[in-house]
């Protein structure tokens, strides 16, 4: 590195005395420089030297300048004690004073804090503060700089403390130096020797600079004697380097470790200040100085770049001091640090040279243990074998196996490692460019090119040079093939030559060359950099160049990889070489394709080279490129293809194999045809089993080869069977028609998929061929080939066991609306699936549907499913329908009956009985359950004694209770509801009997109280609670142990299925001639005037008495409407000449023609086997009706409660479904 001064400017005295310059400041964009020249801030273009502004704000000496961190404001400090900030426009923005005179000022990089020291105190200021924080100082304060971060703050005081402080002034650390500590700088380690971060950097007069943490902590390894004191310090970009001026008048380059690389500038006079361009706004680093005489200079810092190359070895030298050893292919690199500068570098093979100041190191690689393992190629441990402990001069120096050879003017010379001269040489003219070609150790040979343009050889061990070319301008770049056969050089006009050794004759040339470099692992290969910025790439004759973009000089070239100068980089540049590779395939000159393959292609270049070297048989050169790839498969085609040339086959012929081989079988195929060779290109075909094609292509190419056509089907049979591939035996047999032999063999070996696609080429007409198979996809469960076999067989009742085993249901459906004779193959399985799915109501339906006696167990199971889940609801909802499916069951005749009709009408009985009984302890239960109820309290009154009598009729009959009823709670409902309604005797009689059975322990001792509550109750039940028959008119007991009827005549009570009310109705039949339809007929009949009523009503306004049955009517002649009232209430009825007790009332024709229609309800079965019933209704003004369920109701609840629920009473139909049935029971109405 050297110094270039670019422009220098001095002052103008004032007063006959010359202005010093104290400080130096750059601005940050490093457009501007600030200097404090006397009593003014100058201000000068950086780049230009042009002053801009003179600044006298000043009244006395400025000793400090210094920019902020985004260059909008700059500050001066001077001896008059003022600090002044101006403005980038250089306008006066502010000032501030201090006590004592200002020595030195530092903005913070982060914020606009400016930090002023004296000699009494440190001031701190910022834009947002009012006035200036001051702290004061032991001793003079003569430097501070702030980190980078801008979190510390170092003072330098002329007693030699430094202290570092945080932003607010505080002190942190400590440090004492030998003299004044005169210069401070804070700046990063670049090469990460330490762990410490930013550190700073302390130069004191005492010739020392030391090197500190920020924790005060110094690092001895970086600290180092000076030449001189120095005044000021600055680092370059990246802080490598380190610019240190002082005393000794001059400015010297130092390494981070404070050792002395070399002198840039030598003023003549002290120098107080120096500081580095930043770097953004030149090309090259600058330093500004400032000195005792006021003069301000301006230096480019030249550093020219030091190298070396040797194949893909490049050292070159970094921070001036270090060597940086780079393996261009495995990008691995190595420092080595000499601590001082670095003049030259040399390297070659194995060694290594490095030219400092006084003495050449002589670098050895270390030889691995193993060099199977890690060879010597790959190697980066260099270890130091010499040392030439003396200056040498020279302009070039090289390194050899054994020797050293310096390189000055016209002048080499040879030294060996002990620095011994052995041999020197003297040229024509001055040499201009040195490469070391190689040879045997101590025989080396150097190319040399010289200014007058002779290019000669020189060999260690001959002391006479040899002239290879006599170019005739000053060679700058050259370079010999591997052979030593030519020679390529670029000279100072910028041409790139190339020479044959052999006639020194130029064989070609290109203007624009910048450098340019032989292929070293090929004769024919060759590369230059232009100076428009292109790579050209020439390879032996071949007209067309590779070229590709390049910034740099290229100065190797190995393989695919060109080496190239970028500034002070060395690049690795991949060389596309496929277009050089192409042309010479083109050309069918596939050596010297296979020659720029192995320099470095991609894989599939590679295989092009293969393919193509294959079609034109070059075999050698295929087998090599597909052995570089490692394809098997086609080394193994090369193979074959040699063989078959060895045999004397034609080329067509090979080349259609190789054809084949790529699986382009019709271009194989016509190829062998146009050979002559008709049965190898049918057999390409056969070989791959196609059959078909090699028929097709028989018959289109064949002409006189038609019978070869039958021949390939046969030898498709015989292939297929000794194959066992029994798909495509079977396929061969289906076009042959032999359908049986197909579905045969397919069967035998249960392919399944195969026999179902054969489907769909069998006939509808080949029906046995086509039953066959569906027996054997059903056999082996394959529905949907079976399905399809079915179809075409129009065999339906097949198809829907199909889709009853896949659980098909929607097909089934869809096949069931169109063959509707499948219902029996349907239903009942749809419905067994149902039951599994828990779906029952849903396979009732379909039960019924079936017309099969399945519904019965099912309904039993559903009843006593819902018993077990207390859904007592439901049981009684299931067992009506189960005594109806009873009733379904009943298909003789009515006198025909057997026993086991028998059996299912007592059945019927049993499950009717038992809906009704779980119908009334369902309301039971849920008011007994729950913690609240919305039934009516007589509604579970009535309910309680319907239930409690019925019971007793089971307990007469020694038949169980049905499962599920507890007798204690229908007792404990009948005794609350007794209590809350007025009948304490009945509930006396509930408690009581309730006590007698087994009670739970926790509800016993509430029983007991109750009772004994009953017993202080009177002895009676309220009068309106008594029933009263509608037969005989007599008043009955509550509860009636022999079960729900008169105690006097024995008529059953009629009960509201909803209240469970006594209905006024009266139970009737008919003669024994008359059936059922006669006697709906008779009621529909519109009565006679002439019966009996009218009579009985004319005998009685006669005052006659009338005698029916026995019985004297004594007339009461109170009306017409007494009378009517009268027969309404049964006073003169018919009915009563039959009131003995016991005997069933009984009409015959007559009569039932002398009743109106709305007089009489009509309960009827869906069975013939039970005969309808006749009930007399004894008051009309109670509207009643028949449910669908076969129960009574009063029609107004009815209604009501169909509303409520959506459903009929014991029954899952809804009842807008049922609702026009509800009125065809024959209401009546008031």
């Amino acid at each position: 590195m050297r110094a270039s001064l670019v422009w220098t400017d001095t002052p103008p005295e004032k007063d006959g005395v010359k202005p010093v310059c104290h400080s130096l400041a750059f601005s940050p964009d490093g457009t501007r420089l600030a200097a404090g020249a006397g009593s003014r801030v100058l201000v000068y273009d950086a780049v230009e030297g042009m002053l801009l502004h003179t600044l006298r704000g000043h009244k006395a000496t400025v000793n400090a300048v210094a920019f902020n961190g985004d260059g909008k404001r700059f500050a001066s400090g001077g001896a008059d004690n003022t600090v002044i900030v101006w403005t980038s426009e250089c306008q006066g923005l502010l000032k501030f004073t201090h006590n004592h005179s200002i020595q030195c000022l530092a903005y913070n990089p982060v914020t606009m804090q400016l930090a002023s020291g004296t000699e009494a105190d440190l001031g701190l200021w910022s834009p947002e503060q009012k006035s200036v924080s001051k702290v004061k100082v032991a001793s003079k304060c003569v430097s501070v700089a702030w980190s980078g971060d801008g979190q510390a703050l170092a003072t330098g005081h002329i007693d030699g403390a430094v202290i570092i402080r945080d932003k607010a002034g505080a002190e942190k650390a400590t440090i004492r130096r030998g003299g004044p500590a005169w210069s401070l700088v804070w700046g990063p380690l670049p090469d990460a020797a330490s762990d410490a971060g930013e550190v700073l950097t302390v130069g004191s007069w005492d010739q020392q600079l030391a090197v500190f943490t920020v924790a005060g902590e110094e690092l001895s390894e970086l600290s180092s004697k000076l030449e001189c004191a120095p005044n000021a310090m600055s680092l370059t970009e990246g802080g490598e380097l380190m610019c240190v001026a002082g005393a000794n008048k001059m400015v010297t380059l130092h390494s981070r470790d404070g050792k002395k690389l070399q002198t840039l500038v030598n003023k003549g006079t002290w120098i107080w200040a120096c500081r580095v361009h930043p770097g953004s706004a030149a090309a090259a680093p600058m330093v500004a100085v400032g000195c005792g005489n006021g003069t301000v200079s301006v230096y480019n810092l030249v550093t020219s770049t030091v190298h070396a190359l040797y194949q893909d070895r490049y050292a070159y030298r970094e921070s001036m001091s270090d060597v940086v050893v780079h393996h261009l292919i495995t990008d691995a690199k190595l420092r080595i640090r000499c601590r001082t500068y670095v003049r030259r570098i040399s390297v070659y093979k194995d060694k290594l040279a490095v030219q400092m100041p006084s003495s050449v190191v002589i670098y050895e690689l270390r030889k691995p243990d193993d060099p199977a393992k890690e060879p010597v190629e790959l190697s980066m441990e260099y270890r130091p074998l010499t040392r030439l402990a003396r200056p040498l001069e020279c302009s070039l120096l090289v390194v050899t196996a054994r020797h050293i050879v310096l390189c000055s003017e016209r002048n080499l010379q040879m030294l060996t490692f002990d620095g011994r001269q052995e041999r020197q040489w003297s040229l024509a003219s001055t040499i201009r460019y040195i490469k070391v070609l190689g040879g045997p150790p101590g025989e080396e040979g150097l190319l040399v090119g010289l200014k007058d343009g002779g290019v000669y050889q020189v060999f260690l061990n001959n002391p006479f040079p040899v002239e290879l070319v006599k170019h005739g301008v000053a060679v700058r770049c050259l370079d010999i093939n591997l052979t030593r056969t030519r020679i390529a050089l670029v000279d100072d006009e910028e041409r790139v030559c190339e020479y044959s050794v052999a006639t020194r004759k130029l064989e070609w040339s290109s203007p624009g060359a910048t450098s340019v470099a032989f292929n070293s692992q090929s004769d024919s290969v060759l590369c230059y950099s232009s100076s428009s910025g292109q790579l050209f790439v020439k390879v032996a004759d071949l007209p067309e160049k590779i070229q590709q973009r390049l910034t740099g000089f290229v100065v190797g070239f190995k393989g695919a990889k060109a080496f190239c100068l970028q500034m002070a980089n060395m690049a690795v540049i991949d060389v596309p070489l496929t277009p050089a590779m192409l042309q010479y395939i083109e050309r069918r000159n596939f050596k010297a394709a296979h020659h720029i393959a192995c320099m470095g292609v991609a894989e599939s270049d590679w295989r092009r080279l293969g393919y193509d070297a294959l079609w034109n048989v070059e075999l050698d050169v295929a087998r090599k490129a597909f052995l570089r790839v490692h394809d098997v498969r086609q080394l193994d085609l090369v193979a074959r293809i040699a063989r078959m040339r060895d045999r004397g086959m034609a080329k067509e012929l090979l080349q259609a194999e190789v054809l084949a081989f790529q699986g382009r079988y019709q271009e194989a195929a016509r190829l062998c045809a146009n050979a002559g060779s008709m049965e190898r290109a049918i057999a390409i075909f056969s070989d791959l089993r196609e059959f078909q094609e090699a028929a097709r292509f028989a018959e289109e190419l064949g002409q006189g080869h038609l019978s070869a056509v039958q021949e390939l089907v046969e030898r498709q049979a015989e292939w297929s069977l000794e194959m066992r591939d029994w798909g495509a035996a079977a396929e061969m047999y289906a076009r042959a028609k032999r359908y049986d032999k197909a579905v045969a063999l397919l069967r035998r070996h249960e392919l399944w998929s195969e026999l179902g696609r054969l489907l769909a080429q069998v006939p509808k007409t080949e029906t046995a061929v086509l039953r066959e198979c569906a027996q054997e996809l059903l056999e082996a469960k394959q529905w949907d080939y079976a399905k399809e076999a079915l179809l075409r067989l129009g065999d339906f009742r097949g198809l829907a066991q199909v889709y009853v085993e896949t659980k098909s249901w929607d097909d089934a459906f869809n096949l069931l609306q169109q063959h509707k004779e499948l219902a029996p193959e349907i239903y009942p399985a749809y419905a067994r699936w149902l039951l599994e799915q828990g779906r029952f109501d849903e396979a009732l339906r379909a039960f019924a549907k079936a017309g099969t006696g399945d519904a019965v167990g099912v309904l039993e199971s559903l009843a006593g499913s819902a018993v077990a889940r207390e859904l007592f609801g439901e049981a009684a909802v299931y067992y009506h329908m189960l005594s109806t499916e009873h009733l379904k069951r009943l298909q003789t005749e009515p006198g025909a009956m057997g026993p086991a009709d028998r059996r299912v009408l007592d059945a019927f009985s049993d499950a009717y009985d038992s809906s009704e009984v779980y119908w009334a302890y369902a309301f039971i239960h849920a008011a007994e359950s729950q913690p609240f109820t919305t039934l009516d309290a007589s509604t579970l009154f009535n309910a309680s004694r319907f239930l409690y009598m019925r019971l007793l009729q089971l307990q007469q009959a020694a038949k169980p209770a049905p499962s599920g009823v507890q007798v204690t709670r229908v007792l404990h409902c009948l005794a609350r509801r007794s209590e809350e309604l007025g009948a304490w005797k009945l509930a006396r009689t509930a408690w009581d009997r309730m006590l007698r059975l087994r009670v739970r322990s926790d509800a016993r001792e509430p029983a007991e109280v109750a009772g004994l509550l009953a017993r202080g109750r009177p002895a009676t039940d309220a009068e309106d609670l008594q029933p009263v028959c509608w037969r005989c008119m007599q008043v009955n007991p509550l509860i009636n142990d022999q079960g729900d009827f008169c105690t006097n005549c024995s008529s059953p009570f009629v009960r509201s299925f909803l209240t469970f009310e006594h209905l006024p109705l009266v139970p009737f039949e008919t003669e024994p001639d008359i059936s059922d339809a006669e006697a709906v007929a008779l009621l529909s009949e519109e009565p006679p005037e002439d019966n009996v009523l009218t009579r009985a009503k004319q005998e009685i306004q006669r005052g006659q008495s009338l005698r029916v049955g026995g019985a004297d009517v004594m007339r009461i002649d109170d009306g017409d409407d007494d009378i009517q009232d009268m027969v309404a209430g049964g006073a003169i009825d018919p009915f009563t000449a039959q009131r003995e007790l016991g005997q069933v009332i009984r009409v015959d024709r007559e009569v039932l023609r002398a009743l109106r229609r709305n007089e009489v309800l009509v309960r009827s079965w869906p069975s013939p086997h039970v005969p309808c019933q006749f009930y007399r209704v004894m008051d009309a003004d109670v509207p009643m009706c028949v449910g669908v369920d076969g129960h009574f109701y009063e029609r107004d609840e009815y209604e009501l409660k169909s509303l409520e629920t959506g459903f009929l009473p014991f029954t899952k139909t809804s009842a807008a479904e049922r609702g026009d049935e509800i009125d065809n029971h024959h209401p009546v109405s008031g």
